[in-house]
């Protein structure tokens, strides 16, 4: 997973998170800010705008962590544009918290916390809110900062945030502004109320501030200000600022600046250990060998701890990886997908314990649309800065047997990131495998232990869309959740790990309640035709199945969960969904059954994607690849239709031997020959163009075609010769002159065998 970075050597400029953000520092701060900010935080004033507390808040035990999903939302500036999420059970992301950054949950698991940043006219304003963290509603929003918009030299409001810990009794939120000098203040509030109890300033050293993190000892006793900072001239990162406060009288404890072994600056990272006073992450080890390796700090002392690299085979490299603790936080798994090696980490002992091959976790080829993916992203390719990071969390299951990850396909450079694995622990073996053809960025585990949130990215789009899905691990049934995620989604449970170094569970904050569910009912889909001629019609049957026998569901049924969908349309598309395509509604047949038919003039190879939606709960969807092939279709001087039919001999030819291609137009219903003296429309073509490409598609997609042309060999007869160079299934596509218009038709595939 890759960590918010507050500032870019070369620019000073602070990003916003790539994967998903990090808990500890809640700076909704990004975009490029190309002028230091030289606003005193002195300036600011406290001002007292606490909205009541509701009743209920506080708790002296643990509460029932939901399944509910985030998203911060950031705008092209860079700065925060709210809160979004997604209840259990809902359709889609709703708007939750306008100008809010990623929020704290409590220990206890019964409040988050969040801060904003708003303009009010010419003031900048920054708030802090209490929301319930099972029901999401406010409880209370009390204004810690203030200050002229004119202040900021940058004129952004992303230069401007603030960072939280919350405590048993107390929220503490240190508010900055990027290339302060001044002092940081620390305000504490009454977690019950908002109410403002005490605010200290804090001495930095005069150092250029890109933005603190605070943090809070598990007792309550201390905090912790990691300081960021810069070269205001050179724009240049410095050595953090590391600043212990006591908080019983906010007295200063210690400052010194962070610097490793080496004498370099040291930057902790940001997830936080079970001890609760060691934060770890992982990156690029320190040896020239390359690999990984997971660098410790000692937060309670300010101290940097000796990195731990981890053996790993892909030396030289800095691979891609994923990672997942157990329940307790003492175990951590750390996956490369490239190598399939996954180590075990001891994390109290700072120790590796194990590393082991992951059987079949890397596939040899990638399939069609992978490989065409890759070659339109550059993922494919032997440059490093071309290469796609998917970094990102496993989850582990409740009964600890199975950890759920990222696919990849190919190995080394090579690897794209494919679809979600099943990992068996007690074998080390992948043991299911779902969505294969997905561009997975972020898999979280519900409560129910069954249910894998997905999301994913859509390759073909511009902006990088992403969606939302629920995967049943039980059935490997796949439920949409309606339209795009508008930004890189996080739990509360994640936020609670990342936090508190341990699963919700391992702590006493249990999961919500969930009702016992059924399995999902699977939306299967059928076409009356695999192949037709073009201008003809293909009828689309989509049905709900039980998805452990695949028989219809029926009313009254109780081993499956359904619901009837608000609608439900089937779209057929060559390459990827867009403009071009044919959507069709299909109307209820029958209980859980739709149909409806669509008429396709274009001959390639069509693709089929049927979406079942619901008004406020999560989709269906199934998808057929090539599901029809539309052959071109020519009129005869007899009135008939003629279609042009290709054969190979031999029937299966073998690598780089030479075959015999034979085209001939024929009768499309009877299947005869051109008749003598018959014509077709347009006049018959002087000579066929055929393209083979490897696999199944649209000629236009493929990243090798071998072509030929083919000459006439008697009455609407022609013929060629070809060597195809590589074993698998190729597909022929042919063009041929029509009068004036060129006509593009797929002709079939043929299998080439290994000598």
């Amino acid at each position: 997973m890759r960590r918010i970075a507050l500032t870019t050597p070369a620019t000073g400029t602070f990003r916003p998170p790539r994967r998903r953000p990090r808990v500890g520092h809640v700076l909704a701060i990004a975009g490029v800010l190309a002028v230091l900010a030289g606003i005193s935080l002195a300036a600011m004033s406290a001002i007292p705008r606490t909205a009541p507390a509701q009743p209920g808040v506080q708790g002296a035990g643990p509460a029932a962590l939901s399944d509910t999903l985030l998203v911060t939302r950031y705008s092209q500036a860079g700065a925060s544009s709210g809160l979004w999420a997604l209840p259990p059970g809902a359709g889609a992301f709703q708007p939750l918290l306008d100008s809010a950054g990623q929020p704290v949950v409590a220990a206890n698991g019964r409040l988050l916390v969040a801060t904003r940043v708003t303009l009010a006219g010419d003031t900048v304003r920054i708030s802090v809110v209490a929301l319930d963290a099972g029901s999401l509603a406010p409880r209370w929003e009390t204004d810690v900062a203030s200050f002229p918009f004119a202040a900021l030299s940058t004129g952004n409001l992303s230069s401007a945030g603030a960072s939280v810990a919350v405590t048993a009794d107390r929220v503490y939120v240190s508010p900055s502004v990027w290339g302060s000098v001044a002092p940081l203040t620390v305000v504490a509030l009454d977690r019950a109320s908002g109410r403002e109890l005490t605010h200290w300033t804090v001495d930095t050293g005069g150092a250029t501030s890109a933005g603190a993190r605070l943090l809070a000892s598990s007792d309550g006793a201390t905090l912790y200000l990691l300081d960021a900072t810069f070269d205001p001239v050179t724009h240049q990162t410095t050595a953090e600022v590391y600043l212990r406060i006591r908080t019983a009288d906010g007295r200063l404890v210690d400052r010194h600046d962070l610097t490793g072994p080496d004498g370099k600056p040291f930057y902790p990272a940001d997830r936080t250990a079970a001890d609760g006073r060691t934060v770890y992450g992982i990156g690029a080890a320190p040896s020239p060998a390359g690999s990984l390796a997971i660098q410790f700090f000692d937060v309670a002392t300010g101290t940097p701890l000796p990195p731990l690299e981890l053996p790993l085979a892909d030396n030289g490299n800095i691979p891609d990886h994923e990672e997942a603790t157990s329940p307790d936080g003492r175990m951590l798994y750390v996956l490369d997908a490239s190598s399939a090696e996954l180590a075990v980490v001891d994390l109290p002992a700072r120790a590796v314990r194990q590393v082991v091959p992951v059987e079949g976790l890397a596939s040899g080829q990638p399939s069609l649309r992978s490989r065409v993916v890759a070659a339109l992203r550059g993922l494919v390719v032997q440059d490093a800065a071309a290469k796609f990071s998917f970094n990102g969390d496993m989850q582990l299951s409740p009964d600890g047997k199975r950890l759920y990850a990222v696919g990849v396909v190919g190995s080394g450079y090579e690897g794209v990131p494919t679809g979600v694995v099943a990992i068996d622990i007690a074998t080390w073996r992948v043991i299911d495998r779902w969505l294969p053809d997905a561009q997975v960025g972020y898999l979280e585990l519900g409560a129910d232990g069954h249910t894998l949130y997905v999301e994913t990215v859509d390759p073909s789009s511009p902006t990088g869309a992403m969606s939302l899905a629920l995967l049943d691990t039980r059935t490997g049934v796949v439920n949409p959740v309606a339209g795009t995620v508008p930004g890189y989604a996080y739990s509360l449970r994640q936020l609670y790990r990342d936090s508190y170094g341990r699963a919700p569970s391992a702590a006493g904050v249990v999961a919500a309640p969930i009702a016992p569910l059924a399995p999902l009912a699977r939306l299967d889909v059928s076409l009356n035709h695999s192949s037709i001629l073009a201008g003809d019609a293909v009828t689309v049957d989509a049905r709900f199945v039980d998805p452990a026998t695949g028989q219809p569901i029926v009313p009254g049924e109780t081993d499956v969960a359904y619901q009837s969908p608000a609608s439900v349309s089937a779209t057929f598309y060559h390459g990827q969904i867009g403009p071009g395509d044919v959507v069709v509604a299909l109307q209820p047949a029958g209980y859980g059954h739709y149909r409806g038919s669509a008429t396709l003039t274009d001959p390639t190879a069509w693709s089929l994607q049927v979406d079942a939606t619901r008004e406020n709960a999560p989709g269906s969807r199934a998808s057929i690849a090539s599901a029809v092939a539309v052959q071109a279709a020519v009129t005869g001087s007899d009135g008939r239709r003629y279609m042009l039919r290709l054969t190979i001999e031999p029937a299966s030819p073998l690598v780089d031997r030479v075959a015999t291609v034979r085209g001939a137009f024929v009768d499309a219903e009877l299947g005869t020959s051109l008749p003598d003296g018959v014509g077709l429309a347009g006049g018959t073509p002087a000579s066929i163009d055929a393209g083979f490409f490897l696999g199944s598609g649209d000629l236009g997609q493929a990243r090798e075609v071998i072509s030929v042309t083919l000459r006439p060999a008697g009455h609407g007869a022609y013929a060629a010769t070809v060597s195809l160079d590589q074993a698998g299934g190729w597909t022929a596509q042919v063009d041929f002159a029509q009068g004036k218009r060129a006509v593009y038709a797929l002709a079939g595939t043929v299998q080439v065998a290994l000598p």
